[in-house]
């Protein structure tokens, strides 16, 4: 009679155990990867690259709404509320220059009824700035007289005063002023002459 097969110790060899099978009962093709991984031989084992779940995209940010495109410019909302300008046309870049030179003083006044200068590009010819609200259907004559005239007293003539360039800001219901690019600067340091609208 043979004797029994020992290992090199002196023990009898252990019967190698059976491949298990990993069971998922919602995912039968996990089961059936399952089932080839662990059945190949160790050194031929690599892991499989993680793969995005199907039917889902990365976040895009919402389109812009646009609120106005003239000859003179073209105004956008941003999904974030804030309001990009893109001028154009006759004397773009004077009209460029001479908006964020006068939002940037009307800053310095601590004028609070107009948009505040955020970014400035001038290889673009493009601002953003806050949002002063809905442009304003309309308003009474006496009232938008009252507002421009506020205006002055921060040292800024419009040189454009027309409905088209008043808003409403429904977060502390005041009435705003928009567009500068026309705006001439009255107090003690005098903006260079404001472009001609044409």
């Amino acid at each position: 009679m043979d004797p029994p097969a020992n290992n090199y110790a002196g023990e009898p060899k252990a019967k190698p155990e059976p491949i298990q099978h990993l069971t998922c009962q919602r995912q039968p093709e996990f089961r059936f990867m399952a089932q080839v991984f662990l059945s190949l031989p160790a050194p031929h084992i690599m892991l499989a690259p993680c793969l995005p779940a199907r039917g889902l995209n990365p976040p895009r940010p919402a389109p812009m709404h646009e609120v106005k495109d003239t000859q003179r410019a073209i105004v956008r909302i941003g999904f974030d509320g804030r309001v990009h300008k893109t001028f154009r046309g006759h004397q773009a870049a004077e009209r460029f220059a001479n908006e964020v030179h006068v939002l940037q003083y009307l800053e310095t006044r601590g004028c609070d009824f107009v948009p505040r200068l955020l970014e400035s590009d001038p290889a673009a010819l493009k601002i953003v700035t806050t949002n002063c609200g809905s442009i304003v259907d309309q308003l009474n004559p006496a009232r938008m007289k009252e507002l421009f005239a506020e205006l002055e007293t921060y040292g800024v003539r419009h040189d454009d005063a027309f409905l088209r360039n008043v808003t409403y800001r429904a977060t502390d219901g005041r009435f705003c002023l928009i567009d500068f690019e026309f705006a001439t600067i009255l107090g003690p340091t005098p903006s260079s002459p404001a472009p001609t609208k044409k």
